[in-house]
């Protein structure tokens, strides 16, 4: 009994400490996506996946979502993260051009 109460515990752990970040939700639609996020993370979490590879992975593919059955096919038990193993070591392995007279554009526009 003790040992399921200390799990329970540890597991709401990072939300009870966040409690007070809650209060820059400013809206309810804030805190509906703070929820969201803190859910899916934890399922992450209690399933083994890595939530930064989940959430690399839906934030790359969210885009093409259009039907509900396509977010079903988004949750963090029916995806395959195995192409986010092959972008990491893309990353990891890009070294920066010596000869680039340019400034390398990441985001935005140029100024």
């Amino acid at each position: 009994m003790y040992n399921c109460t200390f799990l329970a515990e540890n597991c709401i752990r990072p939300f009870a400490i966040g409690r007070k970040n809650f209060l820059f939700c400013i809206t309810p639609q804030g805190a509906k996506a703070s929820a969201l996020y803190y859910s899916l993370v934890e399922t992450c979490k209690a399933m083994d996946i890595d939530p930064q590879k989940y959430l690399t992975h839906l934030f790359s593919n969210a885009a093409s979502c259009k039907t509900d059955s396509d977010w079903d096919a988004m949750l963090p038990d029916k995806v395959d993260l195995s192409p986010i193993d092959d972008y990491y070591d893309t990353l990891r392995k890009a070294v920066p051009n010596p000869d680039r007279k340019e400034p390398y554009m990441l985001r935005g526009k140029k100024r």
